[in-house]
């Protein structure tokens, strides 16, 4: 068994330790984390398609007009702006549908620990 670099275009999450990730329906979500060099907790929600990249052709003849679909990330944000969601944290543990996420607990700061569940509709992109 080999792991490969997964390399995505455009913006990605900053760089984080003590992540939740999950997986649903071929995606990859990404909540929370903890950012080493400040200590600051993240409460973001990012989802990655990792599927093979998609080659197109433009004139098979011109090898310039080849282009590659690179997997790109997307942060998530709830629909309604006034939806209440998770405080940052670090460190919690999750699960995941094809309809939804859930979240449990972590750090919200060095002793700080939550024991909260929250869930979040990808149907509707709303915390609950």
């Amino acid at each position: 068994m080999s792991f490969l670099p997964v390399v995505a275009e455009g913006e990605v999450p900053s760089a984080r330790a003590h992540a939740i990730v999950l997986e649903s329906g071929n995606l990859v979500y990404a909540f929370s984390g903890l950012d080493a060099s400040t200590g600051a907790a993240f409460n973001d929600l990012w989802v990655l398609d990792p599927r093979d990249s998609v080659d197109t052709f433009g004139d098979m003849l011109q090898l310039s007009n080849f282009t590659k679909k690179m997997p790109r990330w997307s942060q998530l944000h709830p629909v309604d702006p006034d939806n209440i969601i998770p405080t940052p944290l670090y460190g919690g543990c999750g699960a995941a549908s094809d309809t939804m996420l859930w979240m449990f607990g972590g750090r919200a700061g060095v002793g700080f620990l939550q024991n909260d569940m929250w869930s979040f509709s990808l149907d509707r992109l709303e915390w609950e």
